[in-house]
């Protein structure tokens, strides 16, 4: 059978190892068994061996030989069959490196012994040799914090062995704006003798560790790509590619627009990038929140913590106060309250971003309401005090007591005003009316008395002239006005035995005259209803 020289592709690397193949079944001397070529010189002849068997030991030149247009050439022996019974023998040589440069053609040579007529024929394969410039690519444009960064290059110049994946830890270079030095990322091939590597480094928030890189939000990375052996065997060249680390619009919010100057202030900051870690609740440190007012410019700084696990809603709260200390703010009526939140980079990648809020600091006069004008003894009253000054804890549902008295009890009950939900600054409560003494929450009371609810205001809008105001609600015991209390229905015939309503009435047959009368007032009322029956003239009959 005639046999075959092949070379693992049409185009190497100066540099790299390449694979040799020699076909030939005639050399399948043992179908059971892995044999191996060997090719030796004895004297002036070249000898092809199968194993320890001799198959022509008279070639006057080198029966299987690699070599270039300008080199020529060293023999190859050694090469192994690929499997038991194959009859193909292969071998992954480096003889050439050093040899031969980029712009030859490298040839593998064969001497076949006895082709398919007998006969001795040369059979030959070749391949350019040359360089090539790498390419690098990047899996994303833009990366969010604790992410690779995955990294791929296409250089054949690295497919060093053809028969083992490869790898090269120098020439690749991972930087970003927050460590500019950087980071060398080791390359693998992803298979033997793909020509594609790949590497990935993490990207994170603060100290890095092995196989991560420190970086910022809005921060540039950098991966190069050094290239020592470039195209037509050109020099070294780097190649780069750049992407950025995710940053979004952050936002702040305060949970008033107005504030009494002894209140707690609660801050938001809306902020996904600072969500560093999804499985866990991150914060915000306090270098980067200030909160400060016209009574203290200097102002204080703030942590917030994020509400939940992967929210990237942070909040954190402060307390206005007489004096500055810790997380309490001096504050004043009338003053202004400030909060500014540092990003670190917006959706467009600009640095240090500045966000803030505010909200005015000053007293707000209370305002109170009964549920009704007018109550009966059986009534139960609610009053209602709107006073934000009072809104002192927003986690807090705060209370009140305020005095009602009656035109019978001058002196009154206490009621006591419950938040009616956490940070509302609206209290209610209630109480009943008794004919006896006063008692708890129940208020003497008689049919025409006045009902009045007294709270004193010690912080209203015009403080600090006066510096108190009091704040009243009136109601009465009695009954509504209505104009006209009985309201009467449409007169309807009806039969006087069974009741039933009759469209008609007839001669001689007695009918009944029956309308459905209502009474709208409180109290029972005495009345008279008069019903006339008129005929079709309009002449009353009855």
């Amino acid at each position: 059978t005639t046999g075959s020289a092949e070379l693992g592709r049409a185009k190497y690397s100066p540099k790299v190892k390449v694979l040799v193949r020699v076909t030939d079944p005639d050399l399948n001397l043992d179908p059971y068994s892995k044999e191996t070529l060997y090719v030796t010189k004895s004297g002036s002849y070249w000898k092809l061996s199968v194993d320890s068997t001799d198959i022509k030991s008279d070639y006057t030149s080198a029966p299987i030989l690699i070599y270039s247009t300008d080199w020529s050439g060293s023999n190859v022996t050694g090469l192994v069959e690929t499997g038991t019974d194959t009859g193909v023998f292969e071998k992954v040589v480096s003889l050439h490196i050093g040899n031969v440069n980029a712009g030859e053609t490298l040839y593998f040579r064969y001497i076949d012994p006895a082709n398919s007529a007998g006969a001795t024929q040369t059979l030959e394969a070749s391949a350019s040799l040359d360089t090539t410039t790498g390419t690098l690519t990047l899996d994303k444009s833009v990366y969010k914090i604790n992410e690779k960064v995955k990294i791929t290059v296409v250089d054949p110049d690295l497919n060093y062995d053809p028969k083992a994946k490869d790898e090269d830890s120098t020439r690749t270079k991972i930087k970003t704006d927050t460590n500019p030095t950087g980071k060398t990322v080791t390359i693998k091939e992803t298979g033997k003798d793909t020509d594609t590597f790949t590497g990935e480094m993490k990207i994170v928030y603060g100290t890095a560790g092995e196989g991560e890189i420190e970086v910022k939000r809005g921060d540039t990375i950098t991966v190069t790509y050094t290239d020592k052996e470039t195209s037509g065997g050109g020099g070294t060249i780097k190649v780069t590619k750049t992407a950025k680390v995710y940053s979004s619009d952050a936002s702040i919010s305060l949970d008033k627009s107005v504030y009494s100057p002894r209140a707690k202030v609660k801050i938001t900051v809306t902020d996904p990038d600072m969500n560093v870690d999804s499985g866990a609740i991150d914060t915000i440190p306090s270098d980067k929140v200030r909160a400060y007012t016209t009574s203290d410019p200097s102002g204080i700084n703030v942590a917030l913590t994020e509400t939940d696990v992967d929210t990237g809603i942070f909040t954190g709260t402060i307390r206005l106060a007489a004096s500055t200390s810790g997380t309490n703010l001096k504050a004043s009526h009338g003053d202004g309250l400030t909060v500014v939140y540092t990003e670190e980079a917006d959706a467009a990648g600009n640095k240090d971003v500045a966000r803030r809020t505010s909200a005015s600091i000053s007293y707000q006069t209370a305002t109170m309401t009964f549920d009704k004008n007018i109550y009966l003894m059986t009534d139960t009253a609610t009053i209602t005090l709107n006073e934000p000054d009072l809104n002192l804890d927003p986690s807090l549902k705060e209370s009140v007591t305020v005095t009602v008295t009656s035109t019978s009890d001058s002196a009154g009950i206490r009621v006591t005003l419950v938040e009616t939900d956490v940070d509302t600054g609206i209290f209610n409560g209630t109480f009943t009316f008794t004919s006896g003494t006063s008692i708890g929450t129940m208020l003497q009371a008689k049919k025409g008395d006045t009902i009045k609810a007294v709270y004193r205001d010690e912080s209203p809008s015009e403080y600090p002239t006066p510096e108190s105001v009091l704040v009243t609600a009136e109601a009465t015991i009695g009954v509504k006005f209505v104009e006209k209390p009985i309201t009467a229905g449409t007169p309807t015939l009806k039969d006087p035995t069974t009741g039933e309503t009759l469209t008609e009435g007839k001669v001689g047959v007695m009918t009944m005259l029956s309308t459905e009368m209502k009474n709208t007032a409180e109290e029972d009322q005495a009345m008279l209803y008069i019903v006339q029956v008129k005929d079709e003239v309009g002449r009353v009959v009855y």
